[in-house]
């Protein structure tokens, strides 16, 4: 089964193994057999929004890395940058004179 192609989420396979697994560890069993596909549905339901909660978390670290850390570092490297710069200036002009 290619869920990754169908699906068009390149995670989706795994998902549906944490599914299968959440199901065969489950202390909970179906009663009855025409209510298996509906529980193992909203096993696999909750799997996926489990991992979107993660993808969403994720994504607020990274908008919190690039407010809080990017500018940061921008400004070191350009601190660092500027006297590089102003050092061979130095050098050079001594070297000129």
């Amino acid at each position: 089964m290619d869920l990754d192609a169908r699906l068009g989420l390149p995670e989706a396979e795994d998902i549906f193994q944490q599914a299968l697994f959440k199901a065969f560890t489950s202390t909970t069993e179906a009663d009855e057999a025409e209510k298996l596909p509906a529980w193992f549905f909203r096993i696999l339901k909750n799997t996926l929004i489990d991992e979107f909660r993660k993808l969403k978390r994720d994504i607020e670290k990274s908008k919190e890395y690039q407010r809080d850390v990017l500018p940061d570092l921008e400004s070191q490297i350009e601190e660092k940058l500027c006297e590089c710069v102003k050092h061979l200036i130095l050098d050079l002009s001594q070297k000129n004179s």
